[in-house]
C-alpha cells in the first residue's frame, strides 16, 4: 500500500486551474500543463495547512476494494491515516505503522526511504525535474462536474505505474480525481471528498506514541 499513499501526496500537491486541451507527442511536456503546474505549486506553497478526506477504489484482476482516509499537513508535517496504515511526520522523524500488525517503523525524516519519497514536496518536485511526461489531454465530466484531465507518464520505462490521469473542476479550480494504471493491470482511483486549506492543526497531531499501543512492535531504523 506504500505506492498507494505516494499517488495520494501526489494528488494533494496538484490542485488547481485547469486550461484548453491539448494532446502530448513524442517525449515533449505540453507549456500549457507546466504553466498549470508552475501555478499549482506557487498556490501549494501558499498553504500552511491541508486537511482532506478522501475515497481509494483498488481494482485487480480478480476484486475490487474500496478505503476511505483523512491526510492532515501543516508545513513540513503530515499524517495520513488509513484503514490498515497509519503515516505520521514530524518533519524530523517519520512513523510508518500497522495496525493489523500492530508495529511501527521509525525512520529520520532525511532518510532516503520509500517512505521519504512519499513526502509531499519530493513528489511536488518530480515534474520540475524532469521525471514525467505531461500534457492536458481533454476535457469531460466527473461527479457531476466539468473537469479537464492532466496526464503523467513516468519516463523510467520499468515503473510500476504506467500514467497517472487528474480530473480538475473547472468552476472552482479543485481537484476530483486521480487515476493511476499499472503495468499488471490494476487501478486506483483516488477521490477527494473534503479540502479545507489554511485550518488551525496542532503540532502534537504530528507525532506518534508508542506507549499508547500495548504490545507493540517496534523497529527503530533510524542511525543518528
Amino acid at each position: 500500500m506504500k505506492l498507494n499513499i505516494s499517488l495520494l501526496f501526489l494528488l494533494i500537491t496538484v490542485y488547481s486551474t485547469a486550461q484548453n486541451n491539448k494532446i502530448a507527442t513524442g517525449e515533449a511536456n505540453d507549456p500549457k500543463a507546466k504553466k498549470i503546474l508552475d501555478i499549482i505549486k506557487k498556490q501549494y506553497d501558499s498553504y500552511k495547512s491541508i486537511e482532506l478526506d478522501f475515497t481509494m477504489e483498488i481494482e485487480g484482476e480478480q476484486k475490487k476494494e474500496t478505503q476511505k482516509g483523512k491526510l492532515l499537513q501543516l508545513n513540513e508535517m503530515y499524517k495520513l491515516d488509513m484503514p490498515q496504515q497509519l503515516l505520521v511526520s514530524d518533519a524530523k522523524t517519520t512513523w510508518y505503522y500497522l495496525k493489523k500488525k500492530n508495529e511501527v517503523q521509525i525512520n529520520s525524516a532525511t532518510t532516503k526511504s520509500k517512505e521519504q519519497i512519499m513526502s509531499p514536496k519530493a513528489l511536488m518536485k518530480a515534474y520540475q525535474e524532469g521525471k514525467y511526461i505531461y500534457a492536458i489531454t481533454g476535457e469531460g465530466t466527473e461527479n457531476n462536474a466539468k473537469v479537464s484531465f492532466i496526464e503523467f507518464k513516468p519516463k523510467d520505462r520499468n515503473n510500476e505505474i504506467t500514467k497517472m490521469r487528474i480530473a480538475v473542476n473547472k468552476k472552482d479550480n479543485s481537484i476530483v480525481s486521480l487515476r493511476s494504471f499499472y503495468r499488471d493491470g490494476s487501478r486506483i482511483l483516488i477521490t477527494i471528498t473534503q479540502l479545507k486549506k489554511n485550518t488551525n492543526l496542532d503540532a502534537s497531531l504530528f507525532t506518534f506514541d508508542s506507549s499508547k499501543y500495548p504490545k507493540i512492535k517496534v523497529e527503530d531504523l533510524r542511525i543518528d
